[in-house]
């Protein structure tokens, strides 16, 4: 049974790329396609499936009607597509940066430890296990540092493809940097979209599932935890605020972490007395 349907479904035959527990990935040209169980949740290219009808499928085929997993066909009701645009209205700018601080004082205290969330706040560095886990929290530390100074583009090069996961660490900190110019270029238009592309450029590597991702963030595309919790910025309560952050931070080993610590590190830019977009660099 077909529970939701994602508004970027491209259509085509789609072998297996990936599988997991909870989810598997097909591909086809360069389109990820997700096939994934209701836990994980909605998003530009997934299909979610019922439990009961879950199993290790391995061939995907979709068009505009129908979906068909190993043969079976199911039809597309459009009740169930999936809306990813991301839509952001900020009627209180002081209750949005109040809701942005306790977005960070949940990573502080809900975030993994080897997430990137130590870019936010010193004290949760981790001590280096190897030379190479130390030359990568360098790295990492370097382009904090040129985000800080406004040269969101000059710190791509830092990020792209680096660290652990599926996704690099890297490359889901670079999506919340997008996502989070598309917030401040949304609510208060400062941002060109100049700038917006030349990081989604220059952030394409060789992995095709954070390719995707990075795709939809740069086109203001969102999956639906990180949707909620904006949303939730926008006008929650701190426990809402909270429960949404939760949700995103159980998105992979670190990945939802490291996608938030880059849409906060980036935002701080904008609402905590930064400089005008005209000194911004890289656009």
């Amino acid at each position: 049974m077909l529970l939701s349907i994602g508004d970027c479904l491209p259509s085509g035959e789609f072998p297996v790329h990936s599988c997991f527990t909870k989810a598997i990935n097909f591909v086809h040209n360069g389109d990820i396609v997700s096939l994934v169980q209701p836990v994980v949740g909605a998003g530009p290219a997934n299909i979610v499936l019922h439990e009961d009808a879950w199993r290790n499928y391995r061939t995907l085929r979709v068009s505009d009607d129908a979906v068909q997993l190993d043969g079976i066909r199911m039809s597309i009701d459009e009740s169930i597509r999936y809306d990813s645009v991301l839509r952001l209205q900020i009627l209180d700018e002081r209750s949005f940066t109040a809701n942005l601080a306790i977005l960070e004082q949940e990573l502080f205290a809900a975030a993994p430890a080897e997430s990137m969330v130590f870019l936010l706040e010193p004290r949760f560095r981790q001590k280096a296990r190897s030379g190479f886990a130390k030359a990568l929290a360098e790295r990492f530390l370097a382009a904090a540092a040129l985000i800080r100074e406004n040269d969101f583009a000059g710190s791509i090069p830092l990020l792209r493809g680096a660290g652990p996961g599926l996704t690099p660490a890297g490359d889901d900190f670079i999506a919340g940097m997008l996502l989070a110019l598309q917030v401040e270029r949304q609510c208060r238009g400062e941002i060109p979209a100049a700038l917006i592309e030349r990081m989604y450029r220059g952030a394409l590597g060789e992995n095709l599932l954070s390719n995707t991702y990075l795709n939809f963030a740069r086109a203001g595309r969102v999956f639906a935890p990180m949707k909620n919790l904006l949303n939730a910025l926008s006008g929650g309560a701190p426990a809402e605020i909270r429960w949404h952050a939760g949700a995103l931070l159980a998105r992979g080993a670190t990945s939802g972490a490291d996608l938030a610590s880059g849409f906060c590190l980036t935002l701080r830019q904008f609402w905590k007395g930064n400089q005008d977009v005209d000194s911004r660099k890289g656009a």
